[in-house]
């Protein structure tokens, strides 16, 4: 569905993006995740086609975006970081507003506002100025003006800044319901726990470069796998570092922790060889792999 091939883009004598490359599979939701000036943003605004590459091309439902600007952003939304409403328009207006510079207009104007207010539960504030809004209303006002269109990339730069854990939980279920309704999301935000209940997908840059970009199938084929013994014993760390499937082993005291690159057939086989080796077991247990832990693993082996 999105197709992004050796992206590179300068800002005069610095490299902003550097041969960056992906592809995306409909219907899913990325996390894009790095840190102050890793490119994330300009990143967004290149899939939006709101900032020229210096090199590579992004493709969107079979058109170049930066070919056929106009045309793509009909298929797409994007929401920045420091997004604005027209204050003295209602909440309806802006909508509006957002639907005509769409190309939308009379009956399906309407009815794509009318569609929109209800799948962001803004029927009730559909009245009030933008002005009077808190921060997460705002928010979801911001996000319709994005979707108004029904476009089928969705591009959000830190959404969650300045909610609060309530706004924040709505925004998290807003983002599944989306994700649902049929569209493509790429979140950015430094807030990782929060990307954790919607997002499998995940893009890290770093100095402007793709470290590393885990999708739900290959992050399903790893496991991360926690043994406690009963005793210390020197040789479960020569003994594991053995193992072919075994990534990111960290041994402590009496446990133990690592990626499992195998299936749950061999880490059977694992722990029966464990077992037979003598290695006093008294836990062996499969934890579910957090993006948050997937994050740091993937930056300690760019590192390395």
């Amino acid at each position: 569905m999105l197709y992004v091939k050796h992206l590179c883009y300068e800002y005069f004598d610095k490299a902003a993006l550097s041969d960056v490359s992906f592809t995306l599979k409909p219907q899913t939701i990325t996390a894009l995740i790095g840190p102050n000036g890793a490119g994330k943003t300009t990143l967004l605004r290149c899939l939006a086609a709101l900032q020229s590459p210096s090199a590579g091309e992004v493709i969107l439902d079979g058109t170049n975006v930066h070919e056929h600007p106009r045309q793509i952003h009909k298929k797409l939304g994007y929401l920045a970081d420091d997004f604005g409403l027209y204050t003295d328009l209602t909440v309806a207006q802006c909508l509006e507003h957002a639907a005509a510079i769409q190309g939308l207009k009379g009956t399906a104007c309407q009815e794509a506002v009318k569609q929109v207010m209800a799948k962001l539960s803004l029927d009730p504030y559909q009245d009030k100025k933008t002005s009077t809004l808190s921060r997460g209303w705002r928010q979801r006002t911001g996000i319709g003006t994005a979707i108004v269109h029904q476009p089928q990339l969705l591009l959000l730069d830190e959404p969650a800044s300045g909610l609060d854990p309530e706004a924040r939980q709505e925004l998290s279920v807003l983002m599944r319901q989306l994700r649902d309704q049929g569209m493509t999301l790429i979140v950015s935000s430094h807030i990782l726990a929060e990307l954790e209940s919607y997002c499998q997908n995940m893009l890290i840059l770093r100095g402007g470069k793709l470290v590393d970009h885990t999708v739900p199938e290959e992050s399903q084929a790893q496991y991360k796998i926690h043994i406690i013994l009963t005793e210390p014993m020197e040789k479960l760390e020569s003994l594991l570092r053995q193992e072919a499937n075994v990534h990111e082993l960290q041994v402590q005291n009496l446990e133990a922790t690592f990626l499992w690159g195998g299936d749950t057939v061999s880490q059977s086989a694992l722990l029966k060889r464990l077992v037979q080796a003598n290695v006093p077991i008294v836990c062996f247990n499969q934890v579910e792999t957090k993006l948050q832990d997937r994050y740091f693993a993937s930056l300690r082996g760019a590192q390395s």
